[in-house]
């Protein structure tokens, strides 16, 4: 994942705010100051203007249904609009 993307998803900036933290030396990868476009790995350490960025966790998702014998409401409504 590229450094600009891995700060948008994470530190809540653009990626061109994030391309722009990077210009000016204010973010380190593994200790060190990274370039534009620099690729990192998830076990590398992130840290922006001193402070560790933390990675947020995967989404998740839940599907939910209805069961069949609950009644939908404005059913009427619906009459004749999908035969």
């Amino acid at each position: 994942m590229r450094i600009n993307q891995y700060l948008a998803h994470n530190a809540g900036l653009s990626r061109r705010e994030a391309d722009q933290y990077v210009k000016a030396s204010r973010v380190l990868v593994n200790g060190v100051v990274c370039r534009i476009g620099q690729q990192i790995e998830p076990s590398d350490v992130v840290m922006l203007d001193n402070t560790e960025v933390a990675t947020k966790g995967s989404f998740r998702y839940v599907l939910l249904n209805k069961p069949c014998h609950m009644p939908i409401k404005g059913v009427e409504g619906f009459k004749g609009r999908f035969e």
